[in-house]
């Protein structure tokens, strides 16, 4: 038998075929098959929707068929007498969504979202099952790299097509629509646009999806979710509560923030509730841990703070003031995650294990760019002060990086596309905020090291990018983002991205100094070019 290379050999993607009720399975627990409903489903008040039948072809019982990706005969029922699927493709494109891209949505954390929400909006909801559908072809498309992936590209769109066509024929029928399904189709449109590359159309959507969820109320005498335009939901059971809508869109909406100048965040502050008392908060599990810190990233950037801390003509001592509120939270963050590993006397698993690693990178790089971001560059030697919080950084990045590397290695993930938080955006700040060359470099070999995409954000792409800044700075020069009162740009007085991203492309834009300059200098260089669902890949030129 001829030697396979270490990391070359890779799992075939098939469909699994697991007996169990479809309610069971979407929840991903044991189910005890008892008929015509299961215990499991009834016992808890659960809605049990029947059992699937799965067959398989002898001849094409193989997905991942290099020669003829078409070949699958899946037939999935979603019960006695309801067909879910009309043609092969989309059976495929459901399995490849259900089995590849949503362990990869779920990222570091446990989803409740894409794990499970998504699978029974889409049995009763065709716009969410087409997206699904468009989804997972898209997926499949972007890892089909030896193979012309073009018809399952067209397929994808001609899906997402469907999708949005489904979610208009209410609205011009009835002149409404379900709330809370445009909400979660337009999570699935992010993800599919920033899947194929097309950040603007992404970016789009974030706006729209954000606009939408802030114009909802929930009426408390009828149980429905309102809106001026799509008027009240027809049912009084939404599918999904608001605020874990809105968690998901506040990453989404930051993570477009920091590609975009003078970016206008939306306030999500009524979704949440905070602390009243200011106190070290308790965490009673890694997910509440999350949340706790997506509410301080909410807080931060809907309370006008970035503008705040960029604006010269503010006082220093309001800044600093200002400035410490925030550091000073993040560290008590800190220690009440430190506190929730303490008190895990057997540890956690491997996973959750990592999740924390992911929370630990995220703070720390936050409380980083609370110091760093806002100074003038004859300070920003500054760094030298936060060169523990770097070295942890590095530490943390390269912990998660290895536990990625050998999950592919052993073929039971491919982690490389993911909207949720991660360690993309951390470690260019390493890579882009420090200014030691030997830490500089480990967090680019780490970026390097994996084909990863969060939301906008690649790994290829960031790693080139501070090896460019790397370079400028090594010739002698000091850079710093640019300020609309440099340029006489009218604008917010907040320091714009290094690294800007949109659907043609990856380019820097930042001011130079010192060196051969006698004056700061603006610099707006390209990167690299793409076409959509390049990135992936790395196929940038």
């Amino acid at each position: 038998m001829p030697k396979v290379a270490k990391g070359a050999r890779k799992r075939e993607f098939a469909p699994k075929t697991r007996t169990g009720c479809i309610t069971c399975k979407i929840r991903r627990v044991k189910c005890d098959e008892a008929r015509p409903a299961c215990v499991r489903c009834t016992s808890t008040g659960r809605t049990c929707d029947g059992y699937p039948h799965i067959s398989t072809a002898e001849s094409s019982s193989s997905l991942s068929s290099s020669s003829s990706p078409e070949r699958l005969t899946v037939t999935l029922h979603a019960g006695p007498s309801v067909q879910l699927f009309d043609t092969p493709q989309s059976k495929r494109s459901f399995a490849f969504f259900r089995q590849r891209t949503s362990p990869q949505l779920s990222g570091f954390f446990k989803s409740e979202f894409w794990e499970s929400l998504v699978f029974r909006v889409a049995y009763h909801e065709s716009a969410i099952r087409h997206a699904v559908v468009a989804l997972g072809a898209a997926h499949e498309a972007s890892e089909r790299r030896s193979a012309s992936p073009s018809a399952i590209k067209t397929f994808a769109v001609e899906q997402y097509n469907l999708a949005i066509k489904e979610l208009l024929i209410p609205l011009a029928r009835r002149g409404e629509g379900a709330v809370d399904v445009c909400l979660i189709a337009c999570i699935m449109f992010v993800n599919f646009e920033s899947l194929r590359g097309c950040h603007t159309a992404a970016m789009a959507h974030v706006r729209s999806g954000s606009k939408l969820l802030r114009e909802t109320v929930y009426d408390q005498q009828t149980g429905q979710l309102r809106h001026s335009i799509l008027g009240p939901g027809s049912r009084t059971d939404s599918y999904v509560l608001l605020d874990v809508i809105a968690r998901i869109f506040v990453w989404l909406d930051g993570e477009s923030g920091i590609t975009i100048r003078d970016y206008e965040y939306a306030s999500y502050e009524k979704f949440f509730s905070p602390d009243a008392d200011d106190s070290s908060p308790m965490f009673s599990s890694i997910g509440e841990a999350r949340n706790i810190l997506e509410y301080g990233v909410c807080y931060y950037t809907c309370s006008g703070s970035p503008q705040l801390l960029g604006d010269p003509s503010q006082s220093t001592s309001v800044v600093q003031a200002h400035k410490d509120y925030y550091v000073r939270l993040l560290s008590r963050f800190t220690t009440s995650l430190q506190h929730l590993e303490d008190s895990q006397p057997g540890g956690f698993s491997s996973k959750d294990e990592l999740a924390i690693n992911v929370l630990h990178l995220n703070a720390t790089s936050f409380y980083v760019s609370f110091h760093l971001d806002y100074l003038p560059p004859d300070r920003r030697d500054r760094w030298q002060d936060l060169m523990p919080c770097f070295e942890r950084m590095v530490a943390l990045g390269d912990k998660i990086v290895s536990a990625m590397v050998a999950d592919h290695e052993l073929g039971t993930a491919r982690t490389s596309f993911c909207p949720d938080i991660g360690f993309v955006i951390p470690l260019f700040n390493v890579a882009s905020q420090c200014r030691d060359s030997s830490l500089r470099r480990r967090a680019i070999a780490l970026l390097r090291s994996v084909s990863r995409q969060e939301g906008v954000w690649n790994s290829m792409v960031t790693a080139q990018a501070a090896e460019r800044l790397m370079e400028v700075e090594e010739q002698g020069y000091v850079v710093t983002p640019v300020r609309c009162q440099e340029t006489g740009e009218l604008g917010a007085p907040t320091a714009w991205p290094l690294l800007k991203l949109d659907g043609l492309g990856a380019r820097l834009e930042y001011m130079r100094h010192g060196h051969t300059d006698k004056i700061p200098v603006r610099v707006n260089e390209i990167l690299s070019t793409w076409e959509p669902a390049e990135l992936l890949s790395g196929q940038t030129r």
